[in-house]
């Protein structure tokens, strides 16, 4: 069974993730073409500390153009950083305030290559089928 103090972790983690998630949405997806998204949450044992991890998906194909426009959006989240803990201490009542950090979630990025690769090997192997 977890610890008391896990779980206090986990449950803090889950409301800053929401809170976090709402405000991504409603201040920058007008900014940003596509999907972006809080995916996950990592916060410090002491709370004062957060990790915010943020995917992004676009309608394009994964390019190096996409990737540099990827890692404006996380500088440019990251420079509001500080709006988001404001709204953090009104909706979540804690002694301390975690300073959040938000960070690029490459996961999504990466099943999406993997599935490229897939796709690619299994018309290879088709192709060669048919001849």
């Amino acid at each position: 069974m977890a610890q008391p103090e896990n779980l206090r972790i986990l449950r803090v983690e889950s409301e800053i993730k929401l809170v976090l998630a709402n405000w991504v949405m409603t201040r920058f997806q007008r900014e940003f073409p596509g999907i972006l998204s809080v995916t996950r949450v990592q916060i410090t044992k002491d709370l004062r500390q957060a990790k915010a991890f943020v995917s992004w998906l676009s309608g394009e194909d994964l390019s190096e153009g996409s990737e540099k426009t990827f890692s404006q959006i996380i500088k440019e989240i990251n420079a509001e950083a500080s709006e988001a803990q404001s709204l953090i201490a009104k909706k979540i009542h804690m002694r301390y305030c975690p300073k959040v950090e938000f960070r690029k979630d490459e996961s999504l990025q990466q099943v999406l290559k993997v599935e490229k690769i897939l796709n690619e090997i299994s018309k290879n192997n088709s192709a060669e089928q048919n001849l």
